[in-house]
């Protein structure tokens, strides 16, 4: 997939799905727009760690705060088009929340937890990089 064909479709996912949690997204859409905004947002953050002047960290956080929904959108819909519902991106920030809670109180249940949390991401990662269902399911049509 070209870089051109990989930018449409960043632009496609951030201007007409920009708030679209429901539906399905192919493994295409979503490694097209994880892949470029993973360089820009890779890019920026070198920028703003060697020149560190205010307007460009200031564009660095409307950077990323502007693609926090598409990102969270198409990763949703990219769940959906396995077949599983949209709440399990929500699996590694359990044990992230109860790691920072109990780290004062009991720091070797933390390492328990951030085990847990390292697992559940890279089980997301690898549930992104399976095939999506063939035909319909309870979340819509086969992406196109």
């Amino acid at each position: 997939m070209g870089v051109r064909l990989s930018a449409g479709i960043f632009k496609r996912v951030v201007l007409a799905h920009y708030f679209d949690f429901h539906g399905r997204a192919g493994r295409a859409e979503f490694w097209s727009y994880a892949i470029i905004f993973l360089a820009v947002t890779l890019i920026a953050a070198i920028a703003v760690r060697l020149f560190s002047i205010a307007p460009l960290r200031m564009l660095f956080t409307a950077w990323s705060l502007g693609c926090f929904l598409p990102t969270v959108a198409i990763a949703i819909r990219r769940l959906h088009d396995l077949g599983r519902s949209g709440w399990l991106l929500v699996t590694p920030l359990v044990p992230a929340f109860l790691m920072l809670l109990l780290f004062f109180w009991f720091w070797p249940v933390t390492v328990v937890l951030a085990a847990t949390m390292l697992g559940s991401t890279g089980y997301l990662l690898y549930l992104c990089l399976q095939p999506g269902m063939t035909g319909e399911n309870r979340f819509g049509p086969v992406p196109v």
